[in-house]
């Protein structure tokens, strides 16, 4: 058990080949923990952020990416491969906040429900902690997504629907199809690994 004194909204999972670390969203900031030894999990860095009751993380390679919502933080990348927590950068080019962020097989990063509201994709292959603009849905708002396939799935979650969007074209995505959920206020959306399910539940 690693107890924080702030009450924490976001984990993921990272491994380097030699150690595990599990990547903490806090209310303040960005905390990395090795659990290496479970029983005894050690804070590596922490990096402060502004406050906010939500924040996501995710991984690309050697580094990760994190957003907050409520907040003008941007994109914060950090290098993990350097582990004294000083190899980072906020970016404020592309958004200054999001919800959520997945980042797809291919390298290219969805930042969910910020502004633009819907999702904005940037690709990380070039240089990882900086990024370049690829292009963006805004036919609605998103609050959760994560795309598989070039098929993104998406929560808009104020039309209560689940919808899948093609992003084949990072600058023209083609909404595919769209379903409702229980009580039309639609929270995420996850596929399974074979592409035959999905995964949502309505937030109400």
């Amino acid at each position: 058990v690693y107890d924080y004194d702030e009450t924490i909204n976001d984990i993921w999972g990272y491994a380097d080949g030699s150690n595990e670390y599990v990547l903490v969203g806090t209310n303040e900031g960005f905390s990395l923990v090795d659990i290496s030894t479970p029983e005894n999990p050690t804070e590596i860095f922490f990096i402060e952020g502004a406050e906010t009751t939500w924040r996501d993380i995710k991984t690309w390679q050697s580094y990760a990416y994190i957003v907050c919502d409520n907040c003008n933080d941007g994109l914060l990348i950090v290098d993990l491969s350097d582990l004294t927590g000083l190899t980072y950068v906020f970016l404020n080019d592309f958004f200054n906040k999001a919800h959520n962020i997945f980042i797809d097989e291919y390298g290219f990063l969805y930042a969910f429900g910020g502004n633009p509201y819907g999702a904005i994709i940037l690709d990380l292959n070039e240089a990882p902690m900086n990024p370049t603009y690829a292009g963006e849905f805004n036919t609605y708002y998103f609050h959760d997504g994560m795309v598989s396939d070039n098929i993104l799935w998406g929560a808009a979650i104020y039309q209560g629907e689940f919808v899948a969007v093609d992003v084949s074209d990072k600058e023209n995505p083609i909404i595919l199809a769209s379903h409702p959920t229980s009580s039309s206020f639609t929270h995420n959306c996850w596929i399974s690994n074979d592409g035959n399910t999905l995964f949502t539940t309505d937030e109400i």
